[in-house]
């Protein structure tokens, strides 16, 4: 019994089984390194437009007129429309005194609606408010040649300081990006909270600075670059407009209609990598029959 159980295994058969094995392990490599060669030409059928959030962040913005106050009001329409909006690229910048870029555009509106966190009036120390400024930062995040038509989002209060503000208006509209303005505030205005949350004073003055919506300015700025202007009042939700008002533009494609893509072609490899592997499986560990040692048949002929 001890020389049956050891009989050893066939070497043909086992040969053919390590071959078919490590042929499947090879052409399984060769299959996961995704092997491409030529090009297939598809249609590309995502339209986009770029659109620049420009939020307004100076001191004034945290006037209580528009409840919680005027930014955080800001804050929760420009959350609204973006989780309204698909497919569009959406980029962040902040202005007070100078602008910040907080993003470029991008489609992962998840993250801007994160970087909204951040915007607050100590996000930027300089104070003031200079929308030119801010205007000519947000024109610097669309692609110098583009078919799609662009957009700036303005959220502010209207107080400005800046004195190239329309004259960066004019550049926006003759880039053919359009301002569309969304003011913040009440025209009766409020007490601007300062440090502590007393009253600011007004240097001018010296009396508590009061701050108020300047509708004018900005309804001229969306005129200037054929925008348009939506009062973002105590209630109410102004983003369904927005999209109405987007939903009008010329909706460029995302990329060109023919774009070239390589070929993959690792099924080549990974479909007689899995056959071989099931014949490697398949293949029975076949033993060569046991004739055993010289003189053993003459040994029982005699017994």
């Amino acid at each position: 019994m001890l020389r049956v159980t050891a009989e050893t295994p066939s070497l043909e058969w086992d040969m053919i089984r390590s071959a078919c094995l490590w042929l499947a392990l090879g052409l399984a490599m060769i299959a996961f390194a995704r092997p491409q060669w030529g090009e297939v030409v598809e249609n590309v059928n995502r339209l986009s437009l770029d659109v620049v959030v420009l939020l307004d962040t100076s001191r004034s913005m945290l006037v209580t007129d528009t409840p919680p106050n005027r930014l955080e009001r800001a804050k929760m329409e420009i959350r609204s429309f973006l989780s309204d909006d698909q497919g569009d690229r959406v980029g962040l910048v902040a202005a007070a005194g100078v602008p910040v870029m907080l993003s470029p555009l991008t489609e992962d509106h998840g993250a801007i609606a994160m970087l909204l966190d951040v915007c607050d009036e100590n996000l930027i120390p300089a104070q003031g408010t200079d929308l030119g400024k801010g205007i000519a930062e947000a024109l610097k995040l669309f692609p110098p040649e583009s078919d799609r038509d662009r957009v700036i989002l303005l959220f502010s209060d209207g107080e400005d300081e800046g004195k190239e503000t329309f004259a960066a208006a004019r550049t926006a509209a003759a880039l053919k990006v359009r301002l569309f303005c969304l003011g913040v505030g009440t025209p009766e205005g409020g007490l601007v909270p300062g440090a502590g949350g007393k009253p600011l004073d007004d240097p001018s003055t010296g009396n508590p600075a009061v701050s108020r919506l300047d509708e004018s300015k900005l309804k001229q700025l969306a005129s200037l670059s054929d925008g348009r202007y939506w009062p973002l009042a105590t209630a109410g939700d102004v983003a369904p407009k927005i999209q109405e008002e987007m939903g009008r533009l010329k909706r460029m494609e995302y990329a060109s209609k023919s774009q070239a893509r390589r070929q993959d072609h690792y099924v080549l490899f990974l479909a007689p990598a899995l056959a071989l592997l099931a014949a490697g499986l398949a293949i029975p560990a076949r033993r060569k029959k046991d004739t055993g040692p010289p003189g053993r048949d003459e040994a029982k002929s005699e017994g």
